[in-house]
Protein backbone atom coordinates (compact mmCIF):
# COMPACT_ATOMS: atom_id res chain seq x y z
CA UNK A 1 0.00 0.00 0.00
CA UNK A 2 1.28 3.62 -0.55
CA UNK A 3 2.38 5.92 1.55
CA UNK A 4 -1.06 8.16 2.40
CA UNK A 5 -1.37 12.47 2.83
CA UNK A 6 -2.80 14.54 4.98
CA UNK A 7 -2.83 18.14 4.47
CA UNK A 8 -4.95 21.29 5.19
CA UNK A 9 -3.92 25.00 5.04
CA UNK A 10 -1.99 24.64 7.96
CA UNK A 11 -0.34 21.11 8.27
CA UNK A 12 0.37 18.16 6.02
CA UNK A 13 1.59 14.89 7.25
CA UNK A 14 2.53 10.98 6.01
CA UNK A 15 1.89 7.45 7.05
CA UNK A 16 3.47 4.72 5.48
CA UNK A 17 0.89 1.66 6.10
CA UNK A 18 3.39 -0.64 5.17
CA UNK A 19 5.84 0.06 7.77
CA UNK A 20 3.81 0.21 11.30
CA UNK A 21 1.76 3.39 10.02
CA UNK A 22 4.62 5.38 11.02
CA UNK A 23 3.92 8.91 10.36
CA UNK A 24 7.24 9.88 7.93
CA UNK A 25 6.46 14.12 8.18
CA UNK A 26 4.72 16.52 10.14
CA UNK A 27 4.90 20.00 8.38
CA UNK A 28 3.85 23.20 9.51
CA UNK A 29 2.69 24.70 5.53
CA UNK A 30 3.30 28.74 5.85
CA UNK A 31 7.44 28.00 7.20
CA UNK A 32 7.78 24.48 5.45
CA UNK A 33 9.27 22.66 8.71
CA UNK A 34 8.93 19.19 9.82
CA UNK A 35 8.90 18.36 12.89
CA UNK A 36 9.87 14.55 12.69
CA UNK A 37 13.17 13.17 12.40
CA UNK A 38 13.21 11.95 8.88
CA UNK A 39 15.10 9.25 6.67
CA UNK A 40 14.48 5.89 4.96
CA UNK A 41 12.54 2.84 6.97
CA UNK A 42 14.83 1.00 8.40
CA UNK A 43 13.98 -1.94 10.74
CA UNK A 44 12.89 -6.10 10.47
CA UNK A 45 9.00 -6.98 11.18
CA UNK A 46 10.51 -9.90 12.63
CA UNK A 47 9.80 -10.67 16.54
CA UNK A 48 13.46 -10.25 17.02
CA UNK A 49 14.13 -6.77 15.44
CA UNK A 50 16.14 -3.96 17.36
CA UNK A 51 15.48 -0.20 17.61
CA UNK A 52 18.48 1.16 17.21
CA UNK A 53 19.65 4.80 15.65
CA UNK A 54 19.14 3.68 12.30
CA UNK A 55 15.49 2.64 13.25
CA UNK A 56 14.83 5.65 15.47
CA UNK A 57 12.95 8.10 12.97
CA UNK A 58 9.46 9.42 12.42
CA UNK A 59 6.32 8.79 14.90
CA UNK A 60 5.54 5.43 15.71
CA UNK A 61 3.68 4.17 18.61
CA UNK A 62 5.32 1.68 21.35
CA UNK A 63 2.55 -1.09 22.72
CA UNK A 64 2.42 -3.65 24.53
CA UNK A 65 6.01 -2.35 25.81
CA UNK A 66 8.91 -0.09 24.60
CA UNK A 67 11.76 -1.75 25.90
CA UNK A 68 11.83 -5.31 24.81
CA UNK A 69 10.80 -8.08 27.98
CA UNK A 70 9.69 -11.35 28.77
CA UNK A 71 6.37 -10.91 30.18
CA UNK A 72 4.60 -14.12 31.70
CA UNK A 73 0.89 -13.31 30.86
CA UNK A 74 2.01 -12.44 27.21
CA UNK A 75 3.84 -15.97 27.39
CA UNK A 76 6.59 -14.50 24.86
CA UNK A 77 9.64 -12.28 24.41
CA UNK A 78 8.21 -8.51 23.86
CA UNK A 79 9.87 -7.44 21.31
CA UNK A 80 11.89 -4.49 21.16
CA UNK A 81 9.28 -0.69 20.81
CA UNK A 82 6.50 -2.88 20.43
CA UNK A 83 4.75 -4.95 17.92
CA UNK A 84 3.36 -2.40 16.23
CA UNK A 85 6.20 -0.58 14.36
CA UNK A 86 7.77 -1.42 10.89
CA UNK A 87 4.47 -4.10 10.52
CA UNK A 88 1.74 -3.67 8.26
CA UNK A 89 -1.21 -1.90 8.87
CA UNK A 90 -4.83 -1.67 7.46
CA UNK A 91 -5.06 2.14 6.80
CA UNK A 92 -8.16 4.08 4.88
CA UNK A 93 -8.36 7.88 4.14
CA UNK A 94 -11.51 9.89 4.89
CA UNK A 95 -11.44 13.26 4.48
CA UNK A 96 -9.56 15.22 6.93
CA UNK A 97 -8.62 11.88 8.87
CA UNK A 98 -6.89 8.61 8.58
CA UNK A 99 -7.93 5.60 10.24
CA UNK A 100 -5.32 3.07 10.89
CA UNK A 101 -5.83 -0.34 12.45
CA UNK A 102 -3.29 -3.51 13.52
CA UNK A 103 -4.75 -6.50 14.35
CA UNK A 104 -2.44 -8.46 17.45
CA UNK A 105 -2.22 -11.62 18.92
CA UNK A 106 -5.75 -11.43 20.66
CA UNK A 107 -5.93 -7.63 20.83
CA UNK A 108 -6.86 -4.97 18.16
CA UNK A 109 -4.96 -1.17 17.93
CA UNK A 110 -6.85 2.04 16.33
CA UNK A 111 -5.39 5.32 15.22
CA UNK A 112 -7.20 7.57 14.00
CA UNK A 113 -5.60 11.05 13.19
CA UNK A 114 -8.02 14.34 11.77
CA UNK A 115 -6.62 17.80 10.68
CA UNK A 116 -8.69 20.51 12.38
CA UNK A 117 -7.29 23.73 11.93
CA UNK A 118 -3.54 23.47 13.22
CA UNK A 119 -4.40 20.99 15.49
CA UNK A 120 -3.91 16.98 14.76
CA UNK A 121 -6.33 14.67 16.59
CA UNK A 122 -4.76 11.56 17.71
CA UNK A 123 -7.93 9.18 18.92
CA UNK A 124 -6.61 5.60 20.01
CA UNK A 125 -8.75 2.94 21.24
CA UNK A 126 -7.02 -0.87 21.89
CA UNK A 127 -9.70 -3.80 22.14
CA UNK A 128 -9.00 -7.24 23.68
CA UNK A 129 -10.30 -9.50 20.98
CA UNK A 130 -8.93 -12.76 22.85
CA UNK A 131 -10.48 -14.84 25.89
CA UNK A 132 -6.74 -14.07 28.46
CA UNK A 133 -6.91 -10.54 30.62
CA UNK A 134 -4.06 -8.84 29.05
CA UNK A 135 -1.73 -6.13 30.37
CA UNK A 136 -0.30 -3.45 27.91
CA UNK A 137 2.40 -0.29 28.00
CA UNK A 138 1.65 2.75 25.47
CA UNK A 139 3.92 5.31 24.69
CA UNK A 140 3.40 7.74 21.69
CA UNK A 141 7.24 7.56 19.95
CA UNK A 142 7.58 11.37 18.57
CA UNK A 143 11.30 11.85 16.90
CA UNK A 144 11.21 15.61 16.45
CA UNK A 145 13.77 17.69 14.63
CA UNK A 146 14.91 20.36 16.64
CA UNK A 147 18.09 22.41 17.09
CA UNK A 148 20.02 25.33 19.18
CA UNK A 149 17.64 28.26 19.87
CA UNK A 150 14.54 25.42 20.21
CA UNK A 151 13.46 25.61 24.25
CA UNK A 152 11.21 22.91 25.84
CA UNK A 153 8.45 23.42 28.52
CA UNK A 154 6.03 21.84 30.49
CA UNK A 155 2.70 22.89 32.05
CA UNK A 156 1.19 20.69 34.66
CA UNK A 157 4.01 17.91 35.72
CA UNK A 158 5.45 16.26 39.11
CA UNK A 159 8.82 15.70 39.59
CA UNK A 160 10.88 14.11 37.04
CA UNK A 161 12.15 10.42 37.92
CA UNK A 162 15.83 9.56 35.78
CA UNK A 163 15.48 6.22 34.37
CA UNK A 164 18.78 6.18 32.43
CA UNK A 165 21.38 8.49 31.11
CA UNK A 166 24.98 9.52 29.99
CA UNK A 167 26.99 12.78 29.10
CA UNK A 168 30.58 13.35 28.45
CA UNK A 169 30.59 15.51 30.77
CA UNK A 170 29.89 13.29 33.66
CA UNK A 171 27.71 10.73 35.21
CA UNK A 172 24.10 11.46 35.01
CA UNK A 173 22.21 9.31 38.26
CA UNK A 174 18.82 8.47 38.68
CA UNK A 175 16.61 10.09 41.01
CA UNK A 176 14.24 12.70 41.44
CA UNK A 177 14.62 16.33 40.28
CA UNK A 178 12.67 19.47 39.73
CA UNK A 179 11.98 20.53 35.98
CA UNK A 180 14.21 21.92 34.18
CA UNK A 181 16.92 21.43 36.63
CA UNK A 182 18.86 18.02 36.37
CA UNK A 183 22.48 18.84 38.09
CA UNK A 184 24.93 20.93 38.01
CA UNK A 185 26.18 19.48 34.81
CA UNK A 186 22.72 20.52 33.70
CA UNK A 187 21.17 23.02 35.26
CA UNK A 188 18.52 23.91 32.73
CA UNK A 189 16.96 21.33 30.65
CA UNK A 190 14.64 23.94 28.75
CA UNK A 191 17.15 25.05 26.24
CA UNK A 192 17.66 22.18 23.43
CA UNK A 193 21.46 21.59 23.11
CA UNK A 194 23.55 20.69 19.65
CA UNK A 195 24.85 17.32 18.74
CA UNK A 196 28.23 18.12 20.74
CA UNK A 197 26.72 18.19 24.08
CA UNK A 198 27.53 14.24 23.86
CA UNK A 199 24.45 13.78 26.74
CA UNK A 200 21.43 11.92 26.83
CA UNK A 201 18.48 11.25 29.19
CA UNK A 202 15.34 9.28 29.58
CA UNK A 203 12.93 10.89 32.36
CA UNK A 204 9.45 10.27 33.64
CA UNK A 205 6.95 12.47 35.31
CA UNK A 206 3.48 12.54 36.57
CA UNK A 207 0.57 14.58 35.28
CA UNK A 208 -1.80 17.02 36.97
CA UNK A 209 -5.36 16.81 35.13
CA UNK A 210 -4.21 18.30 31.97
CA UNK A 211 -0.38 18.77 30.69
CA UNK A 212 0.88 20.64 27.90
CA UNK A 213 4.50 20.12 26.19
CA UNK A 214 5.91 22.84 24.08
CA UNK A 215 9.01 22.44 21.79
CA UNK A 216 10.03 25.16 19.60
CA UNK A 217 10.90 28.97 19.47
CA UNK A 218 9.73 32.56 18.04
CA UNK A 219 9.82 30.84 14.65
CA UNK A 220 7.54 28.39 15.53
CA UNK A 221 6.40 25.66 18.15
CA UNK A 222 4.54 22.07 18.70
CA UNK A 223 2.56 21.46 21.32
CA UNK A 224 1.33 18.03 22.54
CA UNK A 225 -1.62 18.10 25.08
CA UNK A 226 -3.94 15.19 26.63
CA UNK A 227 -5.92 14.81 29.95
CA UNK A 228 -4.36 12.34 33.46
CA UNK A 229 -7.50 10.46 33.00
CA UNK A 230 -6.56 9.01 29.95
CA UNK A 231 -2.27 8.95 30.15
CA UNK A 232 -1.07 9.75 33.67
CA UNK A 233 2.30 10.12 32.71
CA UNK A 234 4.69 12.00 30.88
CA UNK A 235 8.43 10.46 29.26
CA UNK A 236 11.19 12.44 28.22
CA UNK A 237 13.77 11.53 25.74
CA UNK A 238 16.38 13.66 25.26
CA UNK A 239 19.52 13.20 22.72
CA UNK A 240 22.02 15.04 22.14
CA UNK A 241 24.52 13.13 20.27
CA UNK A 242 24.73 11.05 23.14
CA UNK A 243 23.23 7.76 22.30
CA UNK A 244 24.08 5.27 20.74
CA UNK A 245 28.03 5.26 21.42
CA UNK A 246 28.95 4.25 17.84
CA UNK A 247 27.00 6.74 15.29
CA UNK A 248 24.83 8.78 17.71
CA UNK A 249 21.98 10.96 16.60
CA UNK A 250 20.24 14.03 17.78
CA UNK A 251 16.22 13.71 18.85
CA UNK A 252 13.82 15.01 21.33
CA UNK A 253 10.42 13.57 21.98
CA UNK A 254 7.70 14.49 24.49
CA UNK A 255 5.82 11.05 25.61
CA UNK A 256 2.53 10.46 26.76
CA UNK A 257 2.55 7.02 28.52
CA UNK A 258 0.74 5.11 30.58
CA UNK A 259 3.15 4.15 32.99
CA UNK A 260 6.44 5.77 34.17
CA UNK A 261 8.91 2.40 32.95
CA UNK A 262 10.68 1.33 30.01
CA UNK A 263 8.90 -1.88 29.63
CA UNK A 264 5.95 -3.44 30.43
CA UNK A 265 7.67 -6.08 32.81
CA UNK A 266 8.61 -3.33 34.91
CA UNK A 267 5.30 -1.65 34.79
CA UNK A 268 4.02 -4.90 35.89
CA UNK A 269 6.11 -5.12 39.17
CA UNK A 270 5.03 -1.85 40.47
CA UNK A 271 1.12 -2.35 39.58
CA UNK A 272 1.61 0.25 36.89
CA UNK A 273 0.78 -2.17 33.78
CA UNK A 274 -2.77 -1.83 32.35
CA UNK A 275 -5.36 -4.33 32.34
CA UNK A 276 -7.34 -5.19 29.53
CA UNK A 277 -10.46 -7.69 30.05
CA UNK A 278 -11.91 -10.18 26.76
CA UNK A 279 -13.83 -7.62 24.50
CA UNK A 280 -12.94 -4.91 26.45
CA UNK A 281 -11.62 -1.42 24.80
CA UNK A 282 -9.97 1.18 25.97
CA UNK A 283 -9.49 4.87 24.44
CA UNK A 284 -7.77 8.10 24.91
CA UNK A 285 -6.26 10.98 22.96
CA UNK A 286 -3.45 13.58 22.01
CA UNK A 287 -3.68 16.77 20.22
CA UNK A 288 -0.64 18.58 18.94
CA UNK A 289 -0.75 21.72 17.72
CA UNK A 290 1.87 23.38 15.11
CA UNK A 291 2.33 26.94 15.38
CA UNK A 292 3.47 29.54 13.26
CA UNK A 293 5.97 32.94 13.68
CA UNK A 294 4.10 35.23 12.85
CA UNK A 295 5.00 39.13 12.31
CA UNK A 296 2.92 42.15 14.39
CA UNK A 297 4.02 46.00 15.02
CA UNK A 298 7.57 44.51 13.94
CA UNK A 299 8.60 41.97 16.69
CA UNK A 300 7.84 37.88 15.74
CA UNK A 301 5.18 36.19 17.77
CA UNK A 302 4.16 32.38 17.95
CA UNK A 303 0.45 32.23 16.11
Amino acid sequence: MPPLHLANEHVALSVEPEFGARITSLVERSSGRDWLIGGPLEGSAGDDAGFGAREARGWDECFPTVAPCLDETHGRPLRDHGDLWGRPWHCDIENNAIRSRYDGSGWRFVRDIELTGNRIETRYAVTNTGNVTLPYLWSQHCLLATGPGDRIDFQGIGPMTVTGGGSSDGPVGTGQFDWPELSSIMPDLRSVRDASAGFWIKAYAPIDTDVSATVGSDEGSISVSWKQADIPYLGLWLDYGGWPQSGPVHQIAIEPTTAPADDLATAHKVNLARWLSPGETHSWMVTMRLAAATKHNGERHVE
